[in-house]
């Protein structure tokens, strides 16, 4: 029953890539067309609506893979060294292939994760605004 439906969720690399890059890339034209609207409006910059957006967003982009990579590595699951700068870049698609793994069997694992960055990157936004 679910074989058709196997296709559309699978995706490849490029694919993938190309999702990812369009997400982040509608979610920055959205903060800069929202500030060109208001600047235009009325003549001022109004930075209190993009700054803590932007805020929020880096704090579940930098928290989320790191909290993910800490519980899988304190279940016992061996990754590769990712604290350095270069580790980072050139192990991180190992390491998101194990991560997921290990937490695709734990959905409230990864709930709980959800609800700790939103409500980090909530109170980080907060916090600037």
């Amino acid at each position: 029953m679910m074989e058709p439906l196997s296709g559309l969720v699978s995706m490849s690399l490029q694919t993938r890539f190309l999702v990812d890059a369009s997400m982040y890339y509608g979610l920055v034209a959205i903060v800069a067309l929202s500030l060109g609207f208001m600047y235009r409006k009325a003549g001022i910059p109004f930075l209190r609506s993009s700054v803590p957006f932007m805020a929020g967003w880096c704090t579940v982009s930098a928290l989320s893979a790191r909290l993910a990579f800490t519980a899988t590595e304190a279940a016992g699951v061996e990754l590769l060294p990712y604290a350095s700068e270069s580790g980072w870049v050139c192990n991180n698609e190992q390491n998101v292939a194990l991560a997921n793994e290990f937490l695709e069997s734990r959905p409230l694992l990864c709930l709980g994760f959800i609800t700790f960055t939103l409500a980090a990157s909530f109170i980080f936004g907060a916090a600037l605004g």
